[in-house]
């Protein structure tokens, strides 16, 4: 059906927005690295407040 189809849609569409986050979150995790090596630093990168927390929220908000 219609509302079928939507939410399968929109889930997709969710699931594509959580896979270029976590691509993005790791490319960052790799660029502080390299940043890290080159500079003698400890350059890990620091999560806001809301953090994996607040992606597992939306991830279970999502999954009702």
């Amino acid at each position: 059906m219609y509302n079928e189809a939507l939410v399968n849609a929109l889930n997709a569409d969710r699931q594509r927005n959580y896979d270029d986050l976590e691509r993005l979150r790791t490319q960052r995790e790799i660029t502080a690295q390299r940043i890290s090596e080159n500079s003698g630093t400890d350059a890990t990168p620091t999560r806001g407040a809301r953090g994996r927390r607040g992606l597992a929220a939306l991830t279970h908000l999502g999954a009702r």
